[in-house]
This record gives structure tokens, C-alpha cells and sequence, in this order.
């Protein structure tokens, strides 16, 4: 289908879920000036850590930041990279990293693995716990782990801010998934402020992309070219999350709105009284917790023991 852009020119992509089309130029224009509006401003004249895995999603947000680096005044920008231990997924990411460190040789990429910040690997760890009927799905294990590996990397780095890809779908459906896993006070996380007792802060997450459709991420991905990794972690149809996204994905064809409502009404909720929480350092780890022991660590130790 092509209609004609607001600049005259042919349109044949469109940002879901307005009826609007735009040419490639102005589409783009128009997707990173989403992606500014995302940032706050007092993000601006600092370092930025991007936790990169290598998709469409984290290679976007790491080149849109490259690109207005200069406008945002950021100091340092630096990617993250953090290998769970699963071979195929880590050949396929190589190349894309490689390909990206190319296209962006100005920029630290800072790579490391579960197996050396938590002596195992994802496979081990999901593996030790399915022996033991313990119950935790292999994502609830690589998401603590990856929490607490990009913030390590962010403090050992001196960012200050962690920008992560995650997507308006990412968002909706994280949202959906706490309150079916009966955890309905994760989806306040963002309203909490950790003040350590050793230093001024920590480095804050910032989600650029988060009011942006995974649908606009690939068209723009695609048309700069960006390298993008296509591979599915092995694990990827045990996530409880896929049926959610199914479940979405349905209602959305008679509502093209549900994720930005489920996001927005999360987001009013975010604005109220923020939360401070002292952290301290990990008994084992000596990374930042709120509890003595570090939530990676605690689940480590229940595994493997």
C-alpha cells in the first residue's frame, strides 16, 4: 500500500497505531525524534551504558544514541554485552557485535558472561534447577542474572545511566505478566529510588523505546541496515511471556490501543510518591541489594545447593 507522505513523496510506512504514512526520511525523522522526546533532560551531559544483546531492538536504540550523541551532550557511550552461555546464540551474536563495533568504533563495547560473574551458565543453572523441580523458568533465571550483571557493569564503567531496549510490547506485556505471576508491585519498581550509603547514586534506567511498537523498530531498523540478530534463545517456548504476547496480540486486532492504555495507566501510577530504599553492598557479592543477600545470589545459592 503507498500514500503520499506529508513532504509529497510516496509513504509507505506508518507509525502503529495512527493511520498516517510516511517515506522513509521523514518516517525516520520522526522515530528518532519519539526516541528523544523519551529521554529526559536531565539525561543530557552524562555517560550512558546501553545493555546491548545484539536484536533489532537494542541495535536500534544503541545507533539512534550514536547518532544524537552530540545533541545530547552524552559524555561517554558504551555497550554492555553480557553472553548466557548458549553456544549458537553466542556465535550468532559475535558477528553482529563484530559488524557493530565496526560500524561504531568510538564506542567501548564491554563484554562479559554469566560464567564468569556467577561461575555458571544459564544452560547449567536452568538444567540444576528442572532436576530439582524447583520451579523457576529458565527467563525468570537469566532475568535476574542480567539485572544484576548490567548494573555491576554500568558501576565498574562509571555510567550513569543504563538505557535498555525494551519495546512498547516488552512493557504491556511485563505489566500483564507480573499481575497473572500474582506479583503486582514489581510493575512499581520504576517509582523506587535506591540510595546507596557509600556513594551519591546508582546509574538510573532509561527506556527510550519504551512507547515505541517492536512493527516501527524493525521498519527502521531496516531501512539504515543495521545488523540485527535473528536467532531465538533455546529457551524461548517455555517463557510465559510468549502466551501473553499471543493473548495481546488477539485483542489488539479489535483494539489497536491495549498496550498504550496498559502502559499509560502504569505510568500515571509511577508518577505518585516516589519510594527511597537504602541498598547495600551483598554479603557474597558485594554488588548493591536491598537485602543482605543480592537477589542473583540468593538464587545461585537455592539452585546449586
Amino acid at each position: 500500500m503507498s500514500l503520499l507522505c506529508s513532504c509529497g513523496l510516496p509513504g509507505r510506512l506508518k507509525f502503529h497505531p495512527t493511520s498516517q504514512y510516511f517515506c522513509s526520511s521523514c518516517f525516520s525523522r520522526k522515530f528518532e525524534k519519539r526516541i528523544l522526546n523519551q529521554i529526559p533532560r536531565f539525561v543530557r551531559g552524562n555517560s550512558i551504558a546501553v545493555a546491548l544483546s545484539g536484536g533489532k531492538d537494542s541495535a536500534t536504540l544503541l545507533h539512534v544514541l550514536h547518532k544524537t550523541q552530540r545533541k545530547l551532550k552524552i559524555t561517554k557511550l558504551m555497550a554492555i554485552i553480557l553472553e548466557e552461555g548458549i553456544l549458537e546464540l553466542q556465535l550468532a551474536r559475535k558477528k553482529i557485535i563484530n559488524k557493530l563495533k565496526k560500524n561504531y568504533s568510538d564506542i567501548d563495547f564491554i563484554k562479559t558472561s554469566y560464567s564468569e560473574l556467577f561461575d555458571y551458565s544459564l544452560p547449567t543453572l536452568v538444567q540444576h534447577s528442572d532436576n530439582q523441580g524447583l520451579g523457576f523458568t529458565p527467563c525468570a533465571i537469566c532475568g535476574v542474572l542480567r539485572r544484576h550483571g548490567i548494573m555491576r557493569l554500568a558501576l565498574e564503567n562509571e555510567a550513569d545511566f543504563i538505557a535498555m531496549g525494551n519495546t512498547l510490547e516488552d512493557e504491556a506485556d511485563t505489566i500483564l505478566l507480573n499481575i497473572i505471576r500474582g506479583t503486582p508491585w514489581k510493575n512499581s519498581r520504576g517509582k523506587i529510588d535506591y540510595q546507596p550509603a557509600d556513594r551519591k547514586s546508582l546509574p538510573l534506567r532509561i527506556k527510550p523505546l519504551a512507547r515505541i511498537s517492536e512493527n516501527a523498530i524493525l521498519n527502521y531498523s531496516k531501512i539504515h541496515q543495521l545488523p540485527i540478530l535473528t536467532n531465538q534463545c533455546v529457551f524461548a517456548y517455555r517463557s510465559l511471556r510468549s502466551d501473553i504476547s499471543i493473548f495481546l496480540n488477539s485483542i489488539e486486532e479489535k483494539n489497536p490501543h491495549v498496550r498504550y492504555s496498559i502502559t499509560s495507566s502504569m505510568e500515571e501510577d509511577t508518577k505518585r510518591d516516589r519510594i527511597v530504599k537504602v541498598v547495600q553492598k551483598c554479603e557474597r557479592c558485594s554488588s548493591y541489594s536491598p537485602e543482605f543477600e543480592c537477589a542473583a545470589c540468593r538464587m545461585i545459592q537455592k539452585i546449586m545447593n
